[in-house]
């Protein structure tokens, strides 16, 4: 490597570390996506003390997704067994997104949530970057919003850590933390984890079983809403 070509690339990488520290200071908010084709596991729990009443909730979701075919799913699971499914899929010829609700008593039933650029919904948020971290020997980033400054009678923090994963330029979601108190002491608390992540999923998964209404009979939701 020639003395020119060092400059160079001493000067390339200042510029790239100067970008990200300039990003950590703005608040830019950047697009972090989990990768085109995924399943994983969310663990969720919900407290909240309001107007004196404390409320609890667990939840345990599997996700799987695939962006080529704009197809998502999301299981609910109880006790190992999944209790109630929900499908989104997408048609391709106006772009409607049509989800379906299996539960395990052989229920299904269906809305039309109109046009959208794509089925999927899980795969990608947008935040500000707020701090380095290094989660599990690899590289992570806080993202998220810290709105404590905004407000003087209530705090409200908001932020996920993400990892790199395999695939260049994707994400995996590691916690997702929500937390917030209004001007009255209420209190509302989310904490989730994301966990066996996969870069693959099983299309089999996203088939819609006959007994379930047909697409045309799905009602449309935002039509409805204007009436």
């Amino acid at each position: 490597m020639t003395a020119a070509n060092t400059t160079a690339l001493v000067f390339l990488l200042v510029l790239v570390v100067t970008m990200c520290f300039i990003q950590f200071i703005d608040g830019k908010e950047v697009q972090f996506c989990m990768p085109p084709q995924a399943t994983f596991f969310k663990h969720t729990v919900s407290i909240s003390f309001e107007q004196k009443a404390f409320n609890h909730k667990r939840t345990i979701t599997k996700n799987q997704y695939d962006v080529k075919t704009s197809k998502q799913r999301i299981d609910k699971v109880v006790n190992g067994k999944i209790v109630e499914s929900e499908i989104s899929l997408q048609n391709p010829r106006n772009n409607d997104t049509i989800i379906f609700t299996l539960d395990n008593n052989g229920g299904c039933r269906c809305i039309n949530d109109g046009p959208s650029d794509s089925s999927v919904f899980i795969q990608c948020e947008t935040l500000p970057i707020l701090e380095k971290g290094i989660i599990g020997g690899m590289n992570g980033l806080k993202i998220g919003f810290n709105h404590s400054d905004l407000f003087p009678t209530w705090t409200e923090d908001d932020y996920y850590w993400v990892v790199p994963s395999k695939q260049a330029g994707y994400w995996w979601f590691v916690t997702h933390v929500g937390y917030s108190v209004d001007d009255k002491n209420n209190v509302e608390t989310v904490s989730t984890t994301f966990y066996d992540q996969i870069e693959s999923c099983d299309m089999n998964d996203f088939f819609i079983p006959k007994y379930c209404p047909r697409e045309s009979e799905c009602p449309n939701v935002r039509n409805n809403a204007k009436k």
